[in-house]
């Protein structure tokens, strides 16, 4: 599957294709993504069902000019409109808008699908997570142990 958002192209996983295999390889060696979204990429991946739409529970890569930039999987919330949403930049493609991108290219197509709220709980101590996040427009709801970010659906 290949989705083109405005600026960004989402792509699925496919254990055959060496580029998405070696990503995953090499976030999974990156100690921020290890402590802030997970700690096994790798057993992170689910391979969709369908092949023209984003599905929750799946991984999905974001490709910016045929490079994979980073990541995302999104997870809906029993009995709600809201969708959570993990997401990550590959190091070598930090600091270069690339997260807020994503979170405002991806939300702006769950909004297409009827969602409300993308909601991205954010350890407080992920800081560049959370500066990322503000950027994109999302605003800090509340917070227990970790900050929850939501951006709503504009009306």
């Amino acid at each position: 599957m290949e989705l083109k958002l405005k600026s960004l192209t989402v792509t699925d996983y496919d254990s055959k294709d060496i580029e998405k295999v070696n990503f995953i390889k090499e976030v999974s060696e990156d100690p921020a993504i290890v402590e802030y979204v997970f700690p096994h990429p790798d057993k992170w991946l689910t391979v969709p069902t369908y092949s023209d739409k984003i599905e929750s529970s799946c991984c999905y890569f974001v490709k910016d000019n045929d490079e994979i930039v980073g990541f995302f999987k999104p997870f809906t919330f029993l009995d709600t409109s809201d969708l959570g949403l993990d997401y990550a930049v590959h190091p070598k493609y930090r600091n270069m808008g690339y997260g807020s991108k994503i979170l405002l290219e991806v939300s702006d197509y769950f909004f297409n699908q009827d969602i409300e709220k993308v909601i991205l709980c954010i350890d407080e101590e992920n800081t560049a997570s959370i500066e990322t996040a503000k950027k994109a427009g999302f605003t800090l709801e509340s917070g227990n142990n970790s900050y929850i970010h939501v951006y709503e659906k504009r009306k």
